[in-house]
């Protein structure tokens, strides 16, 4: 599993698109006076592409990370993160976290509003959570952004 050592908690996990790569990076509890310390990144492997009526092609801006799905144990819970399209695709890192022993995975998005897609996310995540065997938290951007608004999740 990644990371250096045990976690008893996660102190935050910083979603992030910029440089090269849509990642996750997970944060744990302060070691020492300098603060929280770097535990690991997941990066996201799965991109959205441009598609007629949407605004986000995650494709145009970042190239999909190249490393296995991780696992990082949490207070005796092995974690696994995926990041927003790796949920949608029924082939992608949830299951693999699942098969190697994942027993929560959370989802990150940032993933504007649209009429009906509340519905359409909580029955892909149904779908992910008992194909995974395991538990699933979803989590979305909330708020406004230029013109997008974020719905939450």
């Amino acid at each position: 599993m990644a990371g250096a050592g045990p976690l008893t908690r996660i102190d935050a996990v910083f979603y992030r698109m910029k440089f090269a790569h849509e990642a996750a990076d997970i944060l744990a509890p302060a070691r020492s006076a300098e603060g929280r310390s770097h535990y690991g990144t997941q990066r996201a492997l799965y991109l959205s592409a441009s598609a007629k009526g949407t605004v986000i092609a995650s494709r145009r801006y970042f190239a999909p990370g190249d490393e296995p799905a991780q696992l990082w144990s949490v207070a005796g819970v092995r974690v696994g993160v995926s990041i927003c399209e790796d949920a949608w695709n029924p082939k992608g890192p949830i299951l693999d976290q699942a098969d190697s022993g994942a027993e929560l995975i959370v989802n990150l998005n940032a993933s504007p509003y649209a009429e009906g897609k509340l519905v359409r996310r909580e029955q892909m995540m149904a779908t992910r959570a008992a194909d995974a065997s395991c538990a699933l938290i979803y989590t979305n951007q909330v708020g406004g952004q230029d013109e997008l608004v974020f719905d939450g999740g």
